[in-house]
């Protein structure tokens, strides 16, 4: 006699593949080409004149997410030093942004080829996606913390 709730056959197989391979095989990242252009056409020191961080909004203090935008506004123009004031790990997200977007748009069989390498090297992946959400979420609390306690200026001022 069997239980009812013992595995069978017919169940969903467990999910592990690693998103980025699956997303990049099926085309999903293709809506990164609106922030990418987005990032492009802001203006590299004010935006487009509107804040839209809540959190700096209320307390003048940047979210773990604030100057990421304006970081990559000003390496796509060249402007490293003023891009790490805005935000250090933009010198990281940028690039992988761009990539992202033109991979996204290559043709199925490349996709797939690249979407493999991922999946060879899951784990490895997993844990560099671990770790950089881990460092930006870090980071942007202890900005936050300097920031609110005037020891630190949004954005940073060498």
């Amino acid at each position: 006699m069997t239980e009812s709730n013992s595995p069978t056959s017919t169940d969903e197989p467990q999910r592990t593949d690693f998103w980025l391979a699956h997303w990049l095989e099926i085309g999903r990242l293709r809506w990164l080409v609106v922030i990418l252009l987005y990032v492009i056409i802001q203006p590299p020191e004010s935006g487009l004149g509107i804040d839209l961080c809540t959190v700096h909004r209320l307390t003048n203090a940047p979210c773990p997410g604030c100057g990421m935008t304006r970081s990559g506004a000003n390496i796509v123009r060249g402007n490293l030093r003023r891009a790490w004031q805005y935000h250090p790990l933009g010198l990281i997200f940028t690039p992988i942004l761009v990539v992202l977007t033109i991979v996204s748009f290559m043709p199925q069989s490349i996709r797939s080829m690249i979407a493999s390498r991922f999946r060879r090297n899951r784990k490895v992946w997993q844990l560099i996606t671990i770790v950089l959400l881990a460092v930006f979420i870090v980071f942007g609390l202890v900005r936050f913390a300097l920031v609110c306690k005037n020891l630190m200026s949004f954005p940073f001022e060498s």
